[in-house]
């Protein structure tokens, strides 16, 4: 689902990733993460 977060990133954009997706989830439910 979203396994390319999991790429040994700076945890502070990990962590501003997860944020976004999070709020992409909430807008957009039809959206498929690759």
């Amino acid at each position: 689902m979203r396994t390319f977060i999991a790429i040994n990133l700076d945890p502070e954009i990990k962590k501003a990733l997860s944020l976004l997706i999070e709020e992409l989830d909430k807008g957009h439910k039809n959206i498929k993460w690759v």
